[in-house]
């Protein structure tokens, strides 16, 4: 049986852990477990917030939202019976 050596080890290739792998130094083994690789089958929890986006660009990995179907979000438009209103991203930035 092969013997391998990793300097880090993450747990989960979502979001953060795949974005903790990215940013490691090059030099460094990095091993990503992931117990399912299909897309899910659910929409909670996709959203990435302006925020989040930008970070992706500091770290230099924009381009992992490149092809994968994203839609851009402005903001939300919140409604309860008669009253709604809208919150712009560019107003909470």
């Amino acid at each position: 049986m092969k013997k391998y050596e990793f300097d880090i080890i993450v747990i989960g290739a979502g979001v953060a852990g795949g974005v903790f792998a990215a940013s490691q130094s090059p030099d460094k083994k990095i091993l990503v477990i992931e117990r399912d690789l299909t897309e899910p089958d659910r929409i909670i929890g996709e959203l990435m917030q302006p925020g989040g986006l930008k970070a992706l660009k500091e770290l230099g990995l924009s381009h992992l939202t490149d092809n994968i179907g994203a839609q851009p979000v402005n903001g939300y438009r919140l409604i309860k019976k008669d009253e709604n209103f809208t919150i712009f991203y560019d107003e909470i930035e």
